[in-house]
């Protein structure tokens, strides 16, 4: 589970870390070229957007993750789908009826 939509419907939350994993494993199967960041540059990205009031709204908050019959709550950073709509972010990827 990475994603989660939130209870408010303009929200989408992440948890950082398991995206993180996933785009490290898609980068080395399909050989992707560009730079790999590591976690501590994107928290720093997070903090710098958090601080110019932009897109995310909050980065650790505590959300129900669920997948199959399991259930852990984690902290995920949580974007503002407007916000980040305006900011010229294609977020279709990560949205769908279902959670990933």
């Amino acid at each position: 589970m990475i994603f989660e939509r939130s209870k408010e419907l303009d929200n989408q939350t992440l948890c950082v870390d398991a995206c993180l994993a996933e785009f490290r494993r898609y980068h080395r199967e399909t050989q992707l070229e560009g730079e790999l960041l590591d976690a501590n540059a994107y928290r720093k990205q997070i903090r710098e957007n958090m601080e110019r009031n932009s897109y995310i709204s909050n980065s650790s908050e505590p959300v129900r993750f669920s997948y199959q019959d399991e259930s852990h709550t984690k902290r995920a950073v949580q974007i503002n789908l407007e916000q980040a709509e305006a900011a010229g972010l294609d977020l279709s990827g990560f949205i769908g009826s279902d959670s990933y």
